[in-house]
């Protein structure tokens, strides 16, 4: 059963597809960029469907989540899918654990060897889930999957790329809850290994981000009977801590640490969004060394999931707020110059749970979207202007 989607326009309360013409006015200036904003749902009222993930490819973008469309609501199946920059599907996949049972991908990369690498979990058995890696081609093909865990509830909130040691990784957490990265050879998925934050406390990994020699992952760690926003980074050329021990506390304002993205303007910087103690939004920027160079929390209470820096160097974090999902955007320096709710058309509960910038300059937000009263949920897919409009 192929994934329905529906174009729709203005991302306000008619949500129609517009876009703004160049201003022919002005020759000795350069024209007014063309945006191609609106809203694209995925799925239909069989079952629920979630975006959760979102990385950007020449062209479009690669989405992860999960579907019970395409079991007719018997399961969830982990879906992944390629669409173009207006959310024309290409392809879509979908993994089973093997059990026809709960399975969901929170997260996806394009490795350096080409593959697409998804991570979340997969239910194996009552009340256990286990770690879920799966690998595909470019065109969407399985090629390998793999279960990591013991005896109770694991789960990969994030998935990276190791290439300097050959190796696919995941970050979430183990069966004793605490923050857990697990690495799989990319050429032999029997080969493995796990790296466990063991601070005789609670401790989860939520966000990993690799690039310019170094993995940094986040997440939030238990400290005096309250949960601190965590920080870890790791040279990739040879394995070491920067900091010669992992589970930093970056944060104490900070309760989760949900989402990290690195910067294009300074490369030896990163990105952080979450929630702070007082249960409103939380982001901030970062060193790699894990030292804080700017942070801040929104007048609104949420929970901001995933963060970018766009190409100006704005700071963009996107996530919920109540019902409705939210996006945050700051300045350079973290002052917030931007706040906007979104709706769908149900009047239900809408999330954002991505962020990326298209090759277009457009804001592109995935989550998912209330479809019926009974709270049944398509995946969502939004597309705007700068500005957010």
């Amino acid at each position: 059963m192929k994934i329905q989607k529906w174009l729709t326009s203005f991302i306000f309360a008619s949500l129609v597809l517009v876009a703004c013409s160049d201003d022919g006015d002005s020759p000795s200036g350069p024209a007014d960029p063309v945006y191609s904003t609106g809203s694209s749902t995925f799925g239909d009222a069989t079952g629920n469907d979630v975006i959760y993930g979102i990385e950007p490819i020449a062209g479009g973008f690669l989405l992860v989540g999960n579907t019970e469309t395409l079991n007719n609501g018997s399961s969830s199946d982990g879906l992944v899918m390629q669409v173009d920059l207006e959310g024309n599907v290409a392809w879509e996949s979908t993994v089973d654990s093997g059990n026809n049972d709960y399975d969901r991908f929170y997260d996806v990369e394009l490795a350096a060897d080409g593959n697409i690498i998804a991570a979340g979990f997969g239910t194996v058995g009552s009340s256990d889930t286990d770690m879920m890696l799966a690998v595909m081609t470019s065109g969407g093909s399985l090629t390998n999957i793999s279960l990591v865990g013991t005896t109770s509830r694991e789960r990969a909130y994030s998935v990276g790329d190791w290439s300097s040691f050959s190796a696919y990784m995941m970050a979430g957490y183990n069966s004793e809850t605490q923050a857990t990265v697990q690495y799989i050879d990319s050429g032999d998925f029997s080969d493995r290994g796990a790296d466990i934050i063991d601070l005789e406390t609670s401790s989860v990994y939520r966000g990993i981000k690799t690039g310019d020699n170094l993995i940094v992952h986040v997440g939030d760690i238990l400290v005096n009977g309250q949960y601190d926003g965590m920080f870890t980074a790791v040279n990739a050329t040879d394995g070491v801590y920067l900091d010669d021990s992992p589970g930093k506390v970056i944060s104490s304002l900070a309760s989760r640490l949900y989402g990290i993205n690195n910067t294009p303007s300074n490369r030896a910087a990163v990105v952080i969004c979450g929630t702070s103690d007082s249960g409103n939004g939380y982001i901030a920027k970062a060193n790699t060394s894990g030292d804080l160079v700017w942070e801040t929390t929104t007048s609104e209470i949420a929970v901001l999931w995933s963060v970018m820096e766009d190409s100006m160097g704005n700071v963009v974090a996107v996530g919920w707020s109540g019902t409705d999902a939210i996006m945050v955007k700051t300045d350079s320096q973290g002052q917030i110059t931007l706040t906007k709710t979104f709706n769908g058309t149900a009047n239900g509960t809408d999330r954002f749970f991505g962020v990326a910038e298209s090759e277009n300059g457009e804001y592109v937000m995935v989550g998912s979207t209330a479809v019926s009263s009974d709270g049944t949920s398509s995946g969502w897919m939004v597309r705007t202007t700068p500005e957010g409009n």
